[in-house]
């Protein structure tokens, strides 16, 4: 493989910054998203994003890819080396609102319906490397094995229930803030009973 020419990387990266600044300004709708518009923001010709990427929608995957990325070691940065399953999900539940919350359009983009970001490259491959932390805390939680087929669900519950509060925090101003917390406990108080 040659090796890049200089600026080759940064024309890359600036491609990133451009995409996913086009993604949340236009809360994800990929049809307001042109190849003009992404070149005149990372200061690029088309042929520069047709030499890194194969078309838009795989500039626009990368992206997302890389914001879930950053996100998802933001998450493991805030659960820590707790070693005790049930903290490390209410960190990483707390983790989530806190994210949610301090960044509204990101979430929405991530976690919303954007297809090109938030599907998995291949149909059927699962949720993601981002959510196999919290299956194998359902896991150790209910002393099963994390490949028990009776994990996942319950860990995709405990994920919904997660990201539901986290919406509604983000869209809902006349819920006082504590109130969210309590829901956190409360979701992690019911895995604990399951066990």
């Amino acid at each position: 493989m040659a090796r890049p020419r200089a600026g080759e990387e940064t024309g890359r990266q600036r491609l990133l910054d451009a995409a996913w600044s086009a993604l949340e300004h236009t809360d994800g709708r990929t049809d307001r998203i042109s190849v003009s518009s992404l070149c005149a923001a990372a200061h690029c010709t088309a042929p520069t994003l047709y030499h890194h990427f194969d078309d838009v929608p795989a500039l626009l995957y990368a992206a997302g890819q890389r914001a879930f990325a950053a996100w998802s070691n933001d998450m493991a940065a805030r659960v820590g080396a707790e070693r005790d399953p049930a903290l490390r999900l209410r960190r990483r539940a707390r983790a989530y609102l806190d994210w949610a919350q301090a960044n509204p359009r990101a979430y929405q983009v991530l976690f919303g319906s954007f297809p090109a970001v938030a599907a998995a490259p291949t149909p059927g491959a699962g949720p993601g490397a981002g959510f196999l932390p919290l299956r194998d805390d359902v896991a150790a939680l209910t002393g099963l094995p994390a490949e028990d087929p009776a994990v996942i669900p319950v860990a995709l519950a405990h994920w919904a229930a997660v990201h539901g509060i986290a919406s509604l925090a983000i869209q809902t101003t006349q819920v006082p803030a504590g109130w969210w917390d309590t829901a956190l406990d409360v979701l992690v108080e019911a895995l604990l009973a399951r066990r």
